[in-house]
């Protein structure tokens, strides 16, 4: 057999932030912060951004994702059991309808 490989997608970080997000999140926080990839926490990651005051929650949209979130020091407070967006928003009611 021969084989080929074959990129569906890559991931890349954004390097211009016109709408001033993360000034906003620095400044006033956020309830949560979702990541559906990995990628997207070492992107977030390598942010650096000091959010000063603010209990920010983390949700993960998977396993794989909740690993990479806790190796870098991150908590994890609520992580999808079906790994879709869908999944990803139903952990987060469980999470603040549980913890009430």
């Amino acid at each position: 057999a021969v084989c080929h490989e074959v990129a569906a997608y890559e991931t890349v970080p954004e390097t211009e932030d016109p709408n001033h997000a993360r000034a906003d999140l620095t400044e006033n926080g956020a309830d949560w912060i979702t990541f559906a990839s990995s990628s997207a926490v070492d992107n977030f990651h390598a942010l650096k951004l000091k959010v000063k005051g603010h209990k920010i929650k983390c949700a993960s949209i998977g396993p794989v994702t909740s690993a990479r979130l806790i190796s870098l020091g991150y908590k994890v407070h609520a992580e999808a059991h079906t790994h879709t967006i869908p999944g990803l928003i139903q952990a987060m009611i469980s999470w603040e309808t549980t913890s009430l």
